[in-house]
């Protein structure tokens, strides 16, 4: 009987001793993935051009156990904070979190302070047929990707990439985190290679049609110099005439 009882609290102490070290690693896997987000956002900050633009897509899954072997569904959750303090006075951050798939617990996150102002994108704008409810996902607080998330209704792919650009106008900083998905390329009669350069190009048609445009103004040379950096040839003077040809819908958004 003692040994029973002996060998059940081994076992159980082996358990608790593997979901401790599971837990371990999954905590590092989340760590070294918001490393990588971090650095794309922190070297696009400290550019000192003008404009600055990187793409990045995050693992689908992160693997851990025994050979690695067991699966981890996550959310990477972005939220922008306003905060105060004595020594700078008012500031921004930027606050990047990854969380079990449709669990509020964080398993690791990170604060990026900064000057600029932060505008979120919701996924929502890969999402076929929600374009057209543009404005209802632009500058949100907080936006989630799940990478994995599999396709249902008018979804068309999992938003499992997200493009950071910074652009300074008059001075002032503006930090755009716009999703998009390895898995979508736009028509090729627009020119443009991955749905990441063609998110971009959209958020840049958008912003100027907040502003009653005419068909010849044009999008902001920020948006168009990231366009251009992304696909390695020079686009120039996108007009509101090109942007409604390439984004159609964008002429039923109210502003």
């Amino acid at each position: 009987m003692q040994m029973l009882i002996f060998a059940t609290g081994i076992v159980i102490v082996g358990l608790l001793f593997l979901g401790f070290t599971s837990n371990i690693q999954v905590s590092e896997l989340a760590r070294n993935t918001l490393f990588d987000v971090e650095k794309v956002v922190q070297e696009r900050l400290s550019s000192e051009n003008l404009w600055a633009s990187k793409d990045l897509t995050i693992p689908d899954v992160l693997y851990y156990g025994v050979n690695k072997s067991t699966p981890f569904f996550y959310d990477l959750s972005f939220s922008k904070v306003s905060l105060n303090s004595s020594s700078v006075g008012e500031y921004n951050a930027l606050v990047i979190s990854i969380s079990e798939h449709g669990k509020t617990k964080v398993i690791a996150s990170r604060m990026i302070p900064m000057k600029a102002n932060i505008i979120l994108v919701d996924p929502g704008i890969i999402i076929g047929e929600d374009m057209a409810n543009l404005s209802k996902h632009y500058d949100k607080n907080q936006i989630i990707l799940y990478p994995r998330s599999a396709k249902k209704g008018a979804q068309v792919a999992p938003a499992n990439s997200f493009i950071v650009m910074k652009e300074t106008i008059s001075g002032k900083q503006n930090l755009y985190i716009i999703p998009c998905s390895s898995m979508l390329n736009p028509p090729e009669s627009t020119g443009l290679l991955t749905n990441c350069t063609s998110n971009l190009l959209m958020i840049g048609c958008y912003n100027l049609s907040k502003t009653n445009p005419s068909l010849t103004d044009t999008v902001s040379d920020s948006f168009v110099s990231a366009v251009t950096n992304h696909l390695g040839v020079e686009m120039t003077n996108v007009t509101w005439e090109k942007c409604l040809e390439v984004y159609p819908h964008l002429g039923n958004i109210p502003n």
